[in-house]
This record gives structure tokens, C-alpha cells and sequence, in this order.
């Protein structure tokens, strides 16, 4: 007969060994989906940056892009690798911290969610961003501090979150007026310590806590580990005197200070679906895209930017993606994006398109790109042309090069017969 006793010592057991399958599972899955990098996704992490990042981040990855200059929180330079969201207590970003940057992407930034991406393309793009580095990024094998306090090695290990009682509320805010109220305000409202830079001195600001916008994701666990790593190459510090309760009391608090709401509109930016929008002219709307007519509020064309096949002789501006096939992966939702989408929210805020000139570019851009030529065919017809203009004028210049010569030996001939005085 099973005693009492030894009924829960089984149960301890089966416990244990539950919960030691589940963490193999967990690292299992997550190894298998982190691809190793290899040489074809090198090659395709290269194309997508080259099509969608080298604008703000230079072809370089130093963050010199051609639109870097028009961005007021600059690009991040990848030759450096001084990352702000990571998750170790060397400050070095995981890989699943530069995945998890490219999807989300980083709100109240020029930095965009590239989550329309497969993730296959995602963690190519995550291979080659670190193949700038000066110094390779490698992450240590996890280590916990000594004794709970001070830093360990590796990824920063999460605690088990203890229960949020008024006595640990009591604490948080004691931690909060003593280590963060300098910067991010005695509310929370970013209204500390406002000159301030960054180690390549560009001025930069303490964050809202009372907005909900966090660059870096706003769950639990990640704003433990940010607390303790802190935001490297910002006045945000490492606190690894909060390791534990107290890092976690300091989560509590900060998470009180905004709704989940709003850090739930932040965080996951959907384009919405708009039922029943009638199409207008693509014809117009190619004229509204490329300039040839003005915008009604005054703003600047979407050609400014963006190109699509087709499209003049070069298609475009290059500080935007290529807006060729942008309709067939985000539809009509996608004519949103000057009322949400960071890069483009300032510049049309004031600016706004009217809902007549929305129905016609939504038209030019589900049956006027489709028309159109493919870029590399327009540049080879002009190289064409103009290899056949410059033929022309060698030709030409020849010529009367010959000519001239020719005067010249028959006047000579001319001369030497007599007939010249």
C-alpha cells in the first residue's frame, strides 16, 4: 500500500520531469526554427537588405543611407553592432533579438514592421545585418549571477514573476523615484532630464511611459531583461543592482503606467481592412503617384520616395520600397499608411489625402503597375538609344575629320602643280 508521503513524492517527481520535457521541447523548437547561416541565405538576406533597408542604413550597413539625414532618430550603424534591444548581460543582441526587431519593427521610429516578410527572409536578413560587425557577435553560454546579485554571462534568465501586492507597488515606486524618475519623469511622462545624447552625440529624448510605445516589446519578460541590460548607446544604464524581485516590481510599476490598449495599438499595427471602397481612375492615380498632378492637401508625391516598375526611366524614388507588388500583399489597407505609418505620418498629418484621391491611387496601384514595363527593360532601351546617339557623333566627328584631311593633301596637290600663287 502507497502511503500518503510517498504519493506526493511521485507527484513531485512527475512534476519535475514534466516541466524538464517542456523546457527540452521549448529549446527544441526554438533551435529548429532558428536556421544556421549558410551561404544561400547570406545571398538572400543581401537582396532584401539591398531592396529594403540600404536606404536608411547605407549599402554599407554604417546607417548613411540616402534618407538617413531626413530621419531624427537615426538608423542603426551594423559595422558597430551597439544594439539597443537585447536580452544579455554582455549587451549583445540573441539572434531572436534582431528577428524579433525586424518583425515588430520599433514604434515611435522610422523603423517598420517587416512582419509581411516570410520568416524564412527574416532570419536571412538576421544572418546578413550581422555579417557588418566589425566584431562577430557571439553570445555566451547562460550563467546566472553569483549569489543573485551583480552580472552573469549570456542571456539574462528570467525568474519566476512574484505576485504584485501592494507592499511589492509600495517598493516599485521607491525604485522607480530613486532610479528612473531623473529621466522618465516623477509620472512617467518623460519629462526628466531632456538634454540628452547618445555616444555618437545625437540628442535623444527619455520615453512617455504613459503612451504604451516602447521600442522594444513591451511583454513581461523582455522589460525585465531591458531593465537589467538597460539600452546600450543610450543614457538608459545597465541595473543589475534590480536583479529579481525588484527588476520585476520595477516591470509591474512601468506596465502600470500605460493601458494594455495602448501598448497592444503600438505594438501591432494591422493595416485595416476598408469594406466597400469604390475604385477610381488609374490613370489619375498615376498622375497623383508620379507628381504630373498635384495632391489637394499639398503634399509631397508618393513618386518622391517610392518607385514602381514602369515609372519614368528610372521608376522613382529610392528612400521608400519599390511599391510594385505592395497591393497584393497588403490591399487596400495599405492607403492607410500615411495616417500610421511612422516614416509617413509627420509629413501627411497636416497634409492628408482626400478620400477621392485615395480611391484613384488604390486603382493605379491594383491595375496601373501591372501595365507597365519592367524597370531593367526601360534602362537597356535608353542605354540603347544612347549608345546609338553616341555612335552617331563618333561617326559624325570622324567624318569631318576626313574631310578636313582630304582639303588639306589636295591643296598640297593643288600647290605643287602650280596653282596656288
Amino acid at each position: 500500500m502507497v502511503g500518503p508521503r510517498y504519493r506526493i513524492l511521485i507527484g513531485i517527481q512527475v512534476s519535475l520531469s514534466l516541466a524538464a520535457l517542456a523546457t527540452l521541447f521549448s529549446l527544441t523548437a526554438a533551435a529548429a526554427i532558428t536556421p544556421p547561416p549558410s551561404p544561400t541565405l547570406l545571398a538572400t538576406g543581401k537582396a532584401i537588405y539591398t531592396a529594403e533597408c540600404a536606404a536608411c542604413h547605407g549599402a554599407d550597413g554604417r546607417g548613411k543611407g540616402i534618407a538617413a539625414d531626413l530621419l531624427k532618430i537615426k538608423p542603426r550603424n551594423f559595422v558597430t553592432a551597439k544594439y539597443r534591444m537585447v536580452s544579455t548581460w554582455e549587451r549583445l543582441p540573441t539572434d531572436e533579438d534582431l528577428f524579433n526587431a525586424i518583425t515588430r519593427g520599433l514604434p515611435g521610429t522610422a523603423m517598420p514592421s517587416w512582419k509581411h516578410l516570410p520568416e524564412q527572409q527574416r532570419w536571412a536578413l538576421v544572418q546578413y545585418v550581422k555579417s557588418f560587425a566589425e566584431t562577430p557577435i557571439t553570445v555566451k553560454s547562460q550563467q546566472a549571477p553569483a549569489s543573485g546579485a551583480g552580472t552573469g554571462e549570456g542571456v539574462i534568465a528570467v525568474p519566476l514573476e512574484p505576485p504584485y501586492d501592494p507592499a511589492a507597488a509600495k517598493r516599485a515606486k521607491e525604485l522607480y523615484a530613486d532610479g528612473c524618475a531623473s529621466c522618465h519623469g516623477p509620472t512617467g511622462k518623460g519629462d526628466g532630464v531632456q538634454e540628452q545624447l547618445d555616444e555618437d552625440g545625437v540628442p535623444t529624448h527619455p520615453r512617455d511611459l504613459t503612451e504604451g510605445v516602447f521600442k522594444g516589446n513591451p511583454d513581461p519578460e523582455t522589460l525585465y531583461r531591458r531593465i537589467l541590460a538597460g539600452m546600450p548607446g543610450t543614457p538608459m544604464p545597465m541595473s543589475d543592482w534590480a536583479v529579481g524581485k525588484d527588476a520585476w516590481d520595477l516591470v509591474h510599476y512601468v506596465l502600470s503606467l500605460s493601458t494594455p490598449e495602448q501598448r497592444e495599438q503600438a505594438n501591432t499595427w494591422t493595416p485595416p481592412e476598408i469594406p466597400g471602397l469604390m475604385r477610381g481612375d488609374p490613370d489619375k492615380g498615376k498622375s497623383l503617384f508620379t507628381g504630373a498632378e498635384r495632391l489637394a492637401g499639398g503634399g509631397a508625391s508618393c513618386r518622391a520616395c517610392h518607385s514602381v516598375s514602369g515609372i519614368g526611366a528610372l521608376g522613382g524614388g529610392v528612400l521608400g520600397p519599390d511599391l510594385t507588388g505592395a497591393y497584393h500583399k497588403f490591399g487596400d489597407g495599405m492607403i492607410t499608411w500615411t495616417e500610421h505609418v511612422a516614416p509617413m505620418k509627420p509629413i501627411y498629418t497636416k497634409k492628408t489625402l482626400t478620400d477621392e484621391e485615395k480611391r484613384h491611387l488604390l486603382a493605379f496601384f491594383t491595375t496601373g503597375i501591372g501595365r507597365a514595363t519592367n524597370q531593367i527593360y526601360q534602362l537597356a532601351g535608353i542605354g540603347s538609344v544612347g549608345a546609338v546617339v553616341f555612335l552617331l557623333m563618333i561617326q559624325g566627328i570622324w567624318r569631318n575629320r576626313g574631310r578636313d584631311v582630304r582639303r588639306t593633301m589636295y591643296e598640297r596637290s593643288y600647290s605643287n602643280q602650280g596653282g596656288v600663287s
